[in-house]
């Protein structure tokens, strides 16, 4: 699994974009021993569709980052920064839709969604967005966030911090536990039957690889977006660049990709494929949240009494 970036509203560059990779991720989870107090099975009836809000409350913690934006962009107005304050920044999709348990694209999506995009997407639109050339910036741009996160408590840095590493520890493991021990061998068991049907239509791993969704590529895609691209920053030292929106751009399947994608589609509703896929899922995250029941437990409390003081 792969984890979807965390971006701070409106900039991007010396100030930007946080990307938690696999590899990152499995790093932050060295030596991280999940807490042993008992348990009450709080999360094992929380719906696939609702771990994000219901589990880690990340609705209230996207809240106090937007309200930390907030703040951040007045105090740099006040010191003669208007950047961010002028931006028409419409709020974005949940970040942590990811954290949700559904089917994957290739088997829920519709055969005329897999013919027309195979096994991508159109690019969303981006909104404008700030790339920072300017140390002032830069050094104002962190005053002004760390006061702003203190105004919303002193605790918020540090719970921010403890909430992602959370997060990304229980999706690495998650992923670890589809690729190692008892539930790879669930997963394969249950892919095994798509991977037959597509056999059966022509399609075929690559030789030499394990059998698997990758060696057939499936889920994979290999075509390319179309629009206008967006505009290179110039990066003039001692500048503040307001980037300009970006519409949104294309994808174009390859036309093996989108044979592919149709017959897969037509394979994982012939078996059900979806349904399986959030079984075993769901199973495997339910035993991590309860392993980390007591964590989860005392970073969200803390969460709804920070969320509470906003209103």
């Amino acid at each position: 699994m792969t984890r979807i970036p965390v971006r701070l509203p409106g900039v991007l560059g010396t100030v930007g974009a946080v990307v938690l990779s696999l590899v990152g991720a499995v790093a932050l989870t060295a030596g991280c021993a999940p807490d042993r107090r008992p348990t009450t099975g709080r999360y094992l009836d929380v719906p696939a569709d609702r771990i994000a809000v219901e589990v880690f409350r990340t609705d209230k913690l996207v809240m106090l980052e937007r309200t930390q934006g907030r703040l951040r962009a007045g105090c740099l107005a006040k010191r003669g920064f208007h950047q961010l304050s002028k931006l028409d920044n419409p709020e974005q999709p949940d970040p942590f839709a990811d954290l949700n348990v559904t089917a994957p694209d290739f088997a829920a999506r519709s055969e005329d969604d897999a013919r027309r995009f195979g096994f991508g997407w159109n690019e969303p639109a981006q909104s404008a967005h700030i790339i920072s050339s300017d140390p002032a910036f830069d050094h104002a741009f962190d005053q002004c966030g760390n006061r702003a996160a203190q105004t919303i408590d002193p605790e918020f840095p540090r719970l921010r911090s403890r909430a992602y590493d959370l997060i990304n520890k229980i999706n690495v493991e998650t992923a670890r536990a589809s690729l190692d021990g008892p539930a790879a061998a669930d997963f394969d068991r249950m892919t095994a039957p798509l991977l037959d049907c597509l056999d059966r239509h022509g399609f075929h791993g690559a030789s030499g690889q394990r059998r698997s969704l990758d060696s057939y590529g499936v889920g994979r895609p290999t075509g390319r977006l179309t629009g206008p691209e967006p505009a290179p920053p110039r990066k003039i030292p001692g500048t503040v660049e307001v980037l300009p929106p970006v519409p949104e751009r294309t994808y174009l399947p390859t036309p093996q990709e989108s044979a592919l994608a149709v017959v897969t589609v037509r394979c994982a509703r012939e078996i059900g494929y979806g349904d399986s896929y959030v079984a075993h899922r769901l199973g495997v995250l339910r035993t991590l949240l309860t392993t980390y029941e007591s964590e989860i437990h005392e970073v969200t409390s803390r969460i709804e009494e920070m969320f509470a003081r906003l209103r």
